[in-house]
């Protein structure tokens, strides 16, 4: 039976076969998907503060990846002038925005109304932007 945890997070997991996902960093790294000793080290002692059990426990695998982001940390949602019909759906967190975009997001996709409903999360934003 899994751990609660004391502190509420969604970037550390227990699964279903017991073992724990930790994850979540927010680093400008360019197109650098390395992942560090020192960030792992960092996700392990957050780990270990949140499930004091996991002091002993070892490193099975670790990974890195690119976490897209915008400029302005807002998500990008545009429909294409060049191809009716195809959009550009881009989000950091899809985890916080699933509600959002199973229900109004997925609205305005499907009866084509993302550039009136949704323009203020167009590309226009970034010509704004210094």
């Amino acid at each position: 039976m899994p751990l609660i945890s004391q502190l509420p997070t969604p970037q550390i997991r227990q699964t279903g076969n017991g073992s724990y996902l930790i994850g979540d960093t927010h680093e400008h790294a360019g197109l650098n998907r390395d992942a560090t000793t020192s960030i792992m080290a960092k996700l392990a002692a957050r780990g270990v503060r949140i499930y004091p059990h996991l002091k002993n426990a070892n490193i099975v695998r670790a990974w890195g990846a690119l976490r897209v982001m915008t400029p302005d940390g807002f998500p990008l949602y545009e429909s294409s002038r060049a191809y009716p019909g195809a959009y550009n759906i881009n989000c950091h967190s899809g985890i916080s925005l699933a509600a959002f975009h199973a229900e109004e997001l997925a609205q305005a996709l499907l009866h084509d109304r993302l550039s009136h409903e949704f323009r203020e999360f167009s590309s226009v934003r970034f010509s704004k932007i210094n």
